[in-house]
């Protein structure tokens, strides 16, 4: 176990995968600027992160970002 620079101890024998399903940037509010810094401190501690969000076609989408997925669709509720 190491200590990160708050004094606890964390593991990076296990990387975690993770998957999110949030609004995420381009799309512009808190929550997307929230969950892309949120992504961003879990990276480096190594995890690996998928994000499924809307698909924001109108504003530039996903295709250049790795592991962001544009699925989300707000029209239906499945």
């Amino acid at each position: 176990m190491k200590e990160n620079e708050g004094g606890q101890s964390r593991s990076n024998t296990y990387p975690l995968k993770v998957c999110m399903v949030t609004a995420y940037p381009p799309r512009v509010g808190g929550i997307a600027t929230y969950a892309s810094e949120l992504i961003r401190a879990i990276k480096r501690y190594g995890h690996m992160v998928e994000v499924i969000s809307h698909p924001d076609a109108e504003v530039g989408g996903h295709e250049n970002q790795k592991n962001v997925y544009g699925l989300m669709d707000i029209q239906r509720a499945g």
